[in-house]
């Protein structure tokens, strides 16, 4: 009970993957280079680079995205973004990050789907392999997850909208919610 208190201030932090680099890269492991290493995995194609859909077979604890906002890939939101003139919502989760989870349940709030018919949302898990367009796009803007970006139509960052959160400028909570409609309507508002 002691050392209760250490484990508080880690609800508010972002989730970061210790084996990541500032680009989102995995970072071999030290102990590497002493172990025997595995045989090769034969060739596999890539899966797609899609955001995951409630009609395609889930992978074991993947996030349920049950809400009735339409998410599109980056591909097609980019696209989307530049014919409509809507600004890009771009949610970048992890399917292993508890806080990714709890930010799922604001996506059920009638505000935030009325906000979200107005923008394009795009949502990425970061561990997926088709997101190694995250790196140059927003890789600048750290490694942890959720992140919640929010672009102009051309695609270009708009990194004076945040979560006002000092460590970690992208990181929205259920919690903060308000704020997180307020980011929209900024967004939104251009």
């Amino acid at each position: 009970m002691r050392f209760a208190w250490l484990a508080f201030p880690l609800l508010f932090a972002a989730c970061k993957d210790p084996a990541l680099n500032a680009d989102h890269e995995r970072i071999p492991s030290r102990s590497q280079g002493t172990q025997p290493s595995a045989p090769p995995k034969p060739d596999l194609p890539h899966p797609p680079t899609s955001a995951p859909s409630k009609h395609t077979r889930a992978k074991a604890n993947a996030i349920v995205w049950d809400d009735k906002i339409h998410w599109s890939s980056w591909e097609e939101g980019l696209k989307l973004a530049r014919e409509s003139n809507k600004p890009i919502f771009l949610l970048v989760y992890a399917d292993w990050c508890p806080h990714c989870r709890n930010l799922k349940a604001v996506f059920a709030d009638s505000e935030i789907e009325q906000l979200a018919g107005r923008m394009v949302m795009i949502r990425q898990d970061a561990d997926d392999e088709g997101a190694s367009w995250l790196s140059a796009k927003v890789g600048a803007y750290g490694g942890y997850v959720p992140r919640i970006f929010f672009l102009s139509p051309d695609g270009t960052v708009r990194p004076e909208i945040t979560s006002q959160n000092p460590k970690f400028p992208y990181f929205y909570t259920p919690d903060g919610i308000a704020l997180l409609k307020a980011s929209m309507r900024k967004a939104i508002d251009g």
